[in-house]
């Protein structure tokens, strides 16, 4: 397995063969990122997994921003997809686009609140109001439901205890249930 944080950091100070490297060694992972996020999209869009990639990572190339680990470049690749996806619903429609707060698909909601409805609002105000109130659970919310980051991964991102993520994350949930209730 290639080290993706050193091809990242050769990537930036300009080796070409190192940012190819960097998008095969990285190409698993950001497929999944972008089909989970396809799936959250309404139907008809344009995107495939692939060409939603590949419109990402030249955000991502054009930006030059340097990446401090895997776990950020993961993290700004998922941003950058939905930059993307709002972008072309912006392009295509006039109505408010639902990424604002995307979710992973498993998320469960409390039974009486549907995906489609307007209580997307809700949920995007309620995320707001939390990260106001814990900033730290807000971000362990955040990568964990929409950037897609397991428990390991989201403590590693915040350089945290596995257990003490795991503790925010399920406080993060139902506090969110309860709110949306």
């Amino acid at each position: 397995m290639t080290d993706l944080t050193g091809l990242l950091e050769k990537a930036h100070h300009g080796d070409q063969n190192a940012w190819n490297l960097v998008y095969e060694s990285a190409g698993p992972r950001l497929r999944s990122i972008a089909a989970r996020l396809l799936r959250q999209e309404k139907c008809g869009h344009l995107y495939q997994p692939t060409a939603l990639i590949s419109e990402s990572w030249m955000r991502l190339f054009r930006s030059a921003a340097p990446f401090r680990s895997r776990w950020h470049f993961y993290n700004l690749s998922a941003r950058a997809m939905v930059q993307t996806l709002i972008d072309a619903s912006r392009r295509n429609s006039h109505k408010i686009h639902r990424h604002s707060f995307p979710l992973d698909p498993t998320f469960d909601l409390p039974h009486h609140i549907t995906r489609d409805s307007s209580n997307d609002v809700n949920l995007r105000l309620a995320f707001e109001r939390m990260r106001r109130r814990d900033p730290l659970v807000a971000e362990t919310i955040r990568l964990r439901l929409t950037e897609g980051y397991t428990i390991e991964e989201t403590a590693a991102y915040q350089r945290r205890p596995v257990a003490r993520v795991r503790e925010d994350f399920g406080f993060g949930l139902k506090w969110l249930r309860d709110l949306l209730g």
